[in-house]
C-alpha cells in the first residue's frame, strides 16, 4: 500500500469534513431517488390491467406508461422500464420520446450509469422489466466505453446469458479496432484464467473464437504477421474455425491490404478443400449479409483468385441466394442474370442449384419454383438445365407429388426416370469393372 501524505491536522479535518458532506449529499441523492422510484412502482402496481395482448387498452394506453422523466429531468427508470418493455421487438411507439431518452442516457457520464444500474438492481421491478433496462444501460455503457463496459461486467463472459454475450463482444469488438494489441492482450489474460470457458452446449460455447476473431480482423490490415504467428501453433481445427468466423470474412470483404492478407492467411494455413470452402465463403459474405450481388462482383474482380476458389465462391454465392425464405421463384432469376455475366459457362449449372437449393426449403412452392426454372431452360433452349435441378433435389419423390399440374409433372418425372437409369447403368458398369478386377490374376 503506498504511504499516504499526512496532512496537519486542521487541514486534515477539513478534509474529513467536506469529504463526509459529499458523502452525505451523495447518500440523501440516491436515497430520494429510491424514495421517488420506490413510489412509482407502488403507482405502476397500481395501475388498471392491461389487455389481453398484455398492452393497455384503449383510454388506459396513456395513463398505464407514464413519462420516462421526473420534475429535475432526470429519468424515470419505472416509467422508462414499462415503456422498454412495451416497445420491445419493434418500432419505439414515440420516436422523440425514445430519443430525448437516448441522448440523455449518452449526457451521462459511465460512472453515474453504472450507479444507476446498481440502484434498480435493489428495486422491487418485474424480471423482465429490470432486464429490458440493465440491456439498454449497458448499450450505453458499451458505446461509450468498451473498456470500462469489459470491466464493470466481465462476469458476463463465463455466463449462459446469449444478450450479455453480444453486448461483450461488441465492446470488444469496439475496442479491438482502436486498439487491437491491447484487447489482445486483455482477451489472453482473461481466456488463461477461464473467463471464456463453457459447455459444449452452451448457447455461447464460441465466445472465445468470436472474441479473437474481431481483434484478428482488426490487426490483419496493420499486422499480418502477428495474426500469423497466432496461428502457427493452434491445432487445425482451431485455425479452420478462426479463418471461417464471419468477422475475419468482413475484414476479406473490405477492399485494402486486409483483404489480401487475408486470403494469404487461408492458403497458408489451409488445405486445399477447407481453403476452397472458407475463401468461398467470404466472397459470398456480401450475399449472405447484405444481398448484393454487386458487392460480390467487386470482390471478384479485385480478388486473385485460382480457378477452384472462384468456382467455390460463385458455388456459395448460388447456395446462399436461395436461403431467403422470404424471396419467390420469380426472384431467382436475378441470379441467373447475374451468372450469365460473371460465369457463363455455369451460369445454367449455377442456376439449377439455386432453384434446387430454394426448392428443397419445406415452405416453399415447389410446383412454381420448377415451373420458374423450366421456363427459363425454354428461353435458353437449354434442357441441361432442368436434368442439374433434378439432380439436386433433396426429396424428389416426395417433391413430384407437390406438382399438380399434369404437363409440369410428367416433365419432371421423365427426367427423374432418365436419372434413375443413367445412375443404375452407372453403377451396373462399376459393379463389372470391380468383378473384372477381382477375377484378374495379379502376373508375377
Amino acid at each position: 500500500m503506498k504511504p499516504l501524505f499526512i496532512a496537519p491536522p486542521l487541514l486534515a479535518l477539513a478534509g474529513s469534513a467536506i469529504w463526509l458532506s459529499l458523502q452525505h449529499r451523495e447518500i440523501s441523492a440516491l436515497a430520494e431517488q429510491s424514495r421517488i422510484l420506490s413510489a412509482r412502482i407502488s403507482d405502476a402496481k397500481a395501475l388498471p390491467a392491461d389487455g389481453p395482448d398484455g398492452r393497455a387498452s384503449g383510454a388506459r394506453a396513456k395513463k398505464a406508461i407514464p413519462a420516462p422523466f421526473l420534475k429535475d429531468g432526470n429519468i424515470d427508470w419505472v416509467a422508462l422500464s414499462k415503456l422498454t418493455v412495451e416497445n420491445q421487438g419493434g418500432m419505439p411507439k414515440n420516436i422523440k420520446t425514445f430519443i430525448k431518452v437516448q441522448q440523455k442516457l449518452l449526457s451521462m457520464e459511465t460512472k453515474d450509469l453504472q450507479k444507476a444500474l446498481k440502484l434498480f438492481a435493489r428495486l422491487d421491478l418485474p424480471p423482465q422489466n429490470r432486464q429490458a433496462l440493465e440491456m439498454m444501460l449497458t448499450n450505453i455503457i458499451v458505446q461509450k466505453d468498451p473498456q470500462a463496459a469489459l470491466k464493470a461486467f466481465e462476469s458476463r463472459l463465463s455466463g449462459n446469458a446469449t444478450g450479455a454475450h453480444y453486448q461483450m463482444r461488441n465492446a470488444f469488438g469496439a475496442w479491438a479496432k482502436n486498439d487491437p494489441i491491447a484487447a489482445l492482450a486483455w482477451f489472453d489474460q482473461k481466456k488463461a484464467s477461464g473467463a471464456f470457458e463453457s459447455t459444449k452446449l452452451s448457447p455461447n460455447a464460441n465466445r472465445s473464437r468470436d472474441f479473437e476473431a474481431q481483434a484478428l480482423s482488426a490487426l490483419l490490415a496493420s499486422d499480418p504477421a502477428q495474426v500469423d504467428a497466432r496461428l502457427t501453433d493452434r491445432s487445425k481445427e482451431e485455425v479452420r474455425d478462426l479463418l471461417a468466423d464471419s468477422y475475419l470474412w468482413s475484414a476479406s470483404a473490405k477492399q485494402d491490404e486486409g483483404s489480401q492478407a487475408y486470403l494469404k492467411l487461408v492458403r497458408r494455413h489451409l488445405d486445399l478443400s477447407d481453403r476452397n470452402e472458407v475463401i468461398g465463403n467470404s466472397i459470398a459474405l456480401a450475399v449472405m449479409r447484405d444481398d448484393d450481388l454487386n458487392q460480390v462482383s467487386e470482390k471478384l474482380a479485385v480478388s486473385e483468385l485460382t480457378v477452384s476458389e472462384r468456382n467455390s465462391a460463385l458455388d456459395q454465392v448460388a447456395k446462399h441466394y436461395a436461403r431467403p425464405w422470404n424471396r419467390q421463384p420469380a426472384d431467382l432469376r436475378a441470379l441467373y442474370v447475374w451468372e450469365q455475366e460473371e460465369e457463363p459457362a455455369r451460369a445454367a449449372e449455377l442456376a439449377a442449384m439455386t432453384f434446387a437449393q430454394f426448392g428443397n426449403h419445406r415452405n416453399t412452392d415447389f410446383e412454381a419454383t420448377f415451373r420458374e426454372i423450366s421456363e427459363i431452360a425454354t428461353e435458353t433452349e437449354n434442357p441441361k438445365i432442368l436434368t442439374a435441378f433434378a439432380a439436386n433435389l433433396a426429396r424428389p419423390d416426395q417433391q413430384l407429388e407437390q406438382i399438380k399440374d399434369e404437363t409440369l409433372r410428367g416433365s419432371l418425372e421423365e427426367i427423374l426416370d432418365r436419372l434413375a437409369k443413367k445412375n443404375t447403368s452407372s453403377a451396373q458398369t462399376t459393379e463389372a469393372v470391380e468383378v473384372i478386377e477381382v477375377a484378374t490374376p495379379v502376373s508375377k
